[in-house]
């Protein structure tokens, strides 16, 4: 089983003994036209046996920005990923837009971390834990890194969770 990212949105193939893929869950930010799956991880946030889905959508319009949201989270329902994701649309005292570009996740204790870029405006990372309790998403524990370097420039911004000898690192880096 693999996910793949396929025009704009997510696909869950099985790939079966003949090297066939075969479709198990496709889902795109249908309704805001120029909005787009960018990145995808797959991790437990609910502390389940289950792992979920979680995405982040970029949209390049800001008539969309308003109604497209920037994270989305598919829970597993026995036999496939749900159809309908849970969503947020804001970041803890952020105000800017928010588009996504790169989503990554690291186990920490007992709870996984992430990390989120953001590019133009605000160019800059995000550091939270992601909790689904009951259907409700919420975001706990949320820093904001924005290194002077990086408050001006053009291009994708990227972050990575790393351990290393010194402990846990965070990466933010833009070509």
């Amino acid at each position: 089983e693999i996910l793949i990212l396929k025009d704009g949105g997510i696909q869950y193939i099985e790939i079966d003994e003949d090297s066939n893929h075969q479709e198990l869950w496709y889902y795109h930010p249908n309704g805001v036209r120029s909005a787009s799956i960018v990145d995808v991880v797959i991790a437990d946030i609910n502390e389940d046996p289950n792992p979920e889905i979680i995405a982040i959508i970029s949209s390049p319009s800001i008539i969309s920005d308003k109604k497209a949201p920037w994270l989305v989270v598919f829970k597993w329902t026995g036999k496939r990923f749900s159809s309908v994701p849970l969503e947020l649309f804001e970041l803890p005292g952020e105000k800017d837009f928010l588009r996504p570009s790169n989503i990554s996740v690291h186990q920490a204790d007992t709870l996984n971390m992430f990390a989120v870029s953001f590019g133009s405006p605000s160019r800059k990372a995000a550091i939270f834990n992601l909790v689904e309790d009951f259907g409700i998403l919420s975001i706990n524990n949320s820093r904001t890194i924005q290194p002077e370097i990086l408050k001006n420039g053009y291009g994708r911004v990227y972050t990575a969770l790393l351990t290393t000898n010194n402990g846990d690192m965070v990466l933010i880096f833009s070509k």
